[in-house]
């Protein structure tokens, strides 16, 4: 009898230290995977949402190569999330590199990919491709040769007649239509105010002076009314879809006009 309760006793302490030894291999496999789960969640939710991206996966030498090791002489801009490089890629074409802190904006990085990835429009920079390395991450665009508009708008050495300047209005808001309208498409925000817009009572004003009055007073201002419009109280902004008509009917006054002009200076000529 006493040696069935010895027998019995060894038994219970091996399955209590068996027991003891699972469960500590158990939390301390759980606390690892926990650890890992933490550091690698954002690089796991990345390789989750890019089964649905169809631009080029690139590698961080196919940047650097590109960018000439992101060298200062190449940025062509600066964004919240990191600066914007020009670069050419081994296949010739001209790219724009926005370089991304992953640890800092890796949110950014990600919504990006996924959502602009399928996006395609004439009047939108396509997204070409990505690179998500281990501490910084990559958006390759196509690159803009001209430039971008703030150069031509307040540049010394270029200038945009006033129609051109209507169809990039037009165009920009058409792509912005396209976004609103599209399925998966976003919504962006900018904070205008129109308290510092009216001067004087003299809508004229605010037409740049190297137009040289070069421009439809028609179109000039319904153009202004529509973009005072925009900037008003959110249940009375106008719709992208709107914006777009009204632009489109500034244009068209505007180019009336232009060619009026055209025919006055041609008959004045001959005469």
């Amino acid at each position: 009898m006493h040696r069935g309760y010895e027998i019995l006793l060894g038994c219970l302490i091996t399955v209590v230290i068996v027991g003891v030894v699972s469960i500590s291999c158990h939390l301390r496999r759980r606390a690892h995977n926990l650890k890992r789960s933490k550091k690698d969640i954002e690089v796991t939710a990345v390789s989750v949402e890019y089964e649905e991206v169809t631009c080029k996966q690139m590698c961080t030498k196919e940047i650097y190569d590109a960018t000439e090791n992101l060298s200062p002489l190449n940025v062509i801009g600066q964004g919240i999330a990191g600066k914007v490089y020009k670069g050419v890629l081994a296949n010739g074409w001209p790219v724009a590199v926005k370089h991304i802190v992953k640890n800092e904006h890796a949110e950014t990085f990600l919504r990006e990919v996924t959502s602009l990835s399928h996006v395609r429009h004439p009047n939108l920079v396509s997204l070409r491709g990505y690179c998500d390395g281990q501490e910084e991450c990559f958006l390759v665009y196509e690159l803009c040769i001209n430039g971008n508009l703030s150069e031509w708008l307040f540049g010394k050495d270029k200038n945009l007649s006033w129609i051109q300047r209507l169809q990039i209005a037009l165009g920009s808001a058409c792509g912005l239509w396209f976004l609103h309208i599209y399925p998966e498409g976003c919504i962006v925000h900018r904070d205008v105010k129109a308290s510092m817009l009216i001067r004087e009572g003299n809508v004229l004003e605010f037409a740049d002076p190297r137009l040289n009055g070069e421009y439809s007073t028609e179109a000039f201002d319904l153009s202004l009314k529509l973009a005072l419009s925009c900037t008003g109280h959110k249940k009375q902004r106008p719709s992208m879809e709107q914006v777009v008509s009204h632009l489109e009917k500034a244009l068209k006054i505007s180019m009336r006009d232009d060619d009026k002009h055209n025919s006055i200076s041609i008959i004045e000529s001959h005469s």
